[in-house]
């Protein structure tokens, strides 16, 4: 059976012919409307957060990813320039084509001839390698356990891989797994300089960052602000920008006035009183990303009373999801009742199956036969991407969940704590945590990432500790399936129990609404939370 190829022309010509024509405000700037774009400048972002480590392998939330996506670069990447789509399409990376064989567990990946690493390392099928062998292979110099967990989501198929000569690089599936290309796009497979690796080791690579992107590590202050550098020897695009400083604001309202006064140029997160105000600001413009995610509390299936479906299913009842999404937090989200957001390709509405009903949510507690007022603790961050209403959706959720009988005491914490804490799985003692996360819009092999056993701690992010036989078996069947439409089917199937089984709260859709000053030119609104760099540039 014949394989197939992969090229940049494949991908996006696919993307224009098959998706109806949805335009933004960007477009003008695409079709000439804007200035001819001005070269030099430095960009400063406002991060939602303190920054983590500067290692992609061990790294989860969008605050730093933001950063480290400039300094490295993957085998495939995406696409961000065309806003007239409902998803973001894959293109040639450090890969410029790959190909698959019939049976779906070969690929085979053409790596661009003469790019280099910051530090003038080949980045070559062998640096592909020794990057894959950090989480692969435990007899590697490189090998790392907390990148194995973290990148466990691909390596988990993976049998092998080889570098037979400079510019070859195959990876050979344990079955198959047509989401390959999809997943190495993500940004935590970024491909570090195995130069830069020896020489800091892995526990210091994240404070010696040496990748091949278009900017490359400047500085990193006390105060935790992060610099990044125009690359001059970069291969691709080279940026307009000549630097950006991603500064750090844990206080959200520091961070919003930091915007008005034109300390930071961008914002990727608001409160909604932010976005009301600064919609009203002649000089920003706001955004919408629309990209699919859901927002949760995840529950602890493993210890305690939310260990209960019944309990788990009542909690998700007493939750007024409209009035959060419409009074709250004014229209800037959508209620999302269930595991599969608008834009994910699962998404049917059958599978957001709860609404408002805290009549039902007190006959489940008293089926479940569990002493009231129930005590649980949540764990609540006062920061991070997109979470900066958390605090105020969490009062309410409160008043709601003690109106039918639960009681909830919250742990608030950081973003960077917040995550320390919550990778390591939800502890015996809390019941749940808040958090949001982007499912993607192309494939749904993100459901399999977030509720398969397999990926429960250290090995995944299913910190709920959420385990249903049929769901694995499901998940497993439709993670294999080279047919498209009854690999779609399988995961319906699957995600529905997921739904019944209401491992989390799940609460909203957010559309991601970010910041810009307008002087600031080139970002493209797709669904993705990430951004195109290169195209980014400052008015005079």
């Amino acid at each position: 059976m014949r394989g197939l190829r992969f090229t940049r022309r494949r991908f996006v010509a696919r993307g224009l012919t098959t998706m109806a024509g949805i335009w933004s405000s960007a477009i003008g700037e695409r079709a000439g409307a804007a200035p001819a774009p001005i070269a030099g400048g430095t960009l400063v972002i406002g991060s939602e957060g303190q920054h983590q480590t500067l290692d992609p392998h061990v790294l989860t939330g969008t605050v730093t990813l933001h950063i480290t996506s400039l300094i490295y670069e993957n085998l495939i990447t995406q696409d961000m320039t065309h806003p007239e789509l409902k998803y973001v399409p894959l293109a040639p990376g450090v890969a410029e084509s790959w190909t698959v064989s019939g049976d779906g567990t070969v690929y085979t990946f053409r790596i661009r001839s003469g790019v280099r690493f910051h530090d003038g390392t080949p980045l070559d099928a062998a640096a592909v390698k020794a990057n894959f062998d950090r989480a692969l292979d435990p007899s590697s110099p490189f090998y790392y356990p907390p990148a194995k967990g973290n990148l466990n989501f691909i390596m988990r198929w993976v049998d092998r891989v080889d570098a037979p000569n400079p510019a070859t690089f195959i990876v050979r599936l344990k079955q198959p797994f047509p989401s390959l290309p999809e997943e190495l796009a993500d940004r935590r497979m970024g491909l570090i300089s195995p130069t830069a690796l020896r020489k800091a080791g892995n526990t210091d690579i994240g404070a010696h960052p040496v990748g091949s992107g278009p900017f490359r590590f400047g500085s990193k202050s006390t105060d935790n602000t992060i610099t990044v550098d125009r690359n001059p020897a970069y291969w691709g695009t080279k940026p307009y920008l000549d630097r950006i400083i991603f500064r750090p604001y844990p206080d959200p309202t520091a961070l919003g006035a930091a915007l008005q006064t034109g300390e930071v140029d961008v914002v990727f997160t608001l409160t909604v009183d932010q976005l009301t105000t600064l919609s009203k600001d002649p000089n920003i413009q706001i955004q919408y990303t629309d990209l699919a995610n859901v927002f949760f509390w995840m529950l602890n299936t493993r210890n305690g009373p939310t260990t209960s479906k019944q309990v788990r299913q009542a909690l998700n009842y007493a939750i007024n999801r409209r009035a959060i999404s419409n009074e709250l937090l004014k229209g800037s989200v959508r209620p999302c009742g269930g595991p599969a957001p608008v834009g994910n390709p699962v998404y049917e509405p059958a599978l957001l199956p709860y609404d408002y009903n805290p009549a039902k949510a007190k006959a489940l507690l008293a089926a479940a036969k569990v002493p009231l007022p129930l005590e649980l603790v949540v764990m609540l961050p006062t920061s991070g991407a997109e979470l900066t209403d958390a605090p105020a959706v969490g009062t309410v959720m409160q008043q709601e969940l003690r109106d039918v009988g639960v009681n909830v005491a919250f742990e608030r914490m950081e973003w960077a704590a917040f995550l320390a804490k919550a990778i390591k799985g939800l502890d015996d003692r809390t019941a749940a945590l808040y958090t949001g996360w982007d499912t993607g819009t192309q494939d749904p092999y993100w459901f399999e990432t977030m509720f398969s056993s397999a990926s429960a701690p250290p090995n995944g992010p299913n910190r709920a500790w959420y385990s249903n036989s049929m769901v694995d078996q499901l998940l497993a069947k439709a993670r294999h399936e080279l047919n498209a439409t009854q690999r779609i089917t399988t995961y319906r199937k699957a995600v529905a129990i997921i739904a019944d089984d209401a491992p989390w709260i799940f609460i909203y859709q957010d559309r991601w609404p970010r910041a810009i000053r307008t002087k600031v030119h080139g970002f493209v609104s797709v669904p993705c939370p990430y951004v195109d760099m290169t195209k980014v540039w400052l008015a005079k």
